[in-house]
């Protein structure tokens, strides 16, 4: 994870747990920057699991303990998550993409202006919660 996006996640965390009605599995994109996301920087396999998070199977993922005296599960499940999505920082808003809105991007690209636009929700960077 780049030092930009580890540094904001524990906050896009906390704001996502507000206002997020059911359990659902999202990442945090950082646009570093730039008022465009770039969709290569969103790997086959994450859109992949999210979207498979949305359907009736879902999908099934092994935490691996990374040295954790306590983790605190060793696997979870998600399905029927149509919420399950990306949290992309862009330079003063942090806007909230479901997966399934995102697969239908044409672009290399996710500008400001269309993150505003098919976002089910956002914040500005300055009130996210400490």
């Amino acid at each position: 994870m780049r030092k930009q996006e580890a540094e904001i996640t524990p906050h896009v965390n906390k704001w996502c747990l507000k206002w997020l009605p059911e359990s659902t599995p999202w990442d945090v994109k950082h646009t570093r920057g730039k008022d465009r996301f770039d969709l290569s920087e969103l790997y086959d396999h994450q859109l992949d699991y999210m979207l498979a998070a949305t359907t009736p199977h879902g999908f099934v993922f092994k935490i691996e303990d990374a040295g954790y005296r306590h983790p605190p599960c060793d696997t979870v499940m998600y399905k029927n998550a149509k919420n399950a999505g990306f949290a992309i920082v862009y330079p003063e808003t942090v806007f909230y993409i479901r997966a399934l809105d995102i697969e239908l991007i044409t672009t290399p690209s996710i500008s400001f202006k269309v993150a505003e636009a098919i976002a089910i929700n956002s914040i500005a960077r300055l009130q996210l919660p400490k």
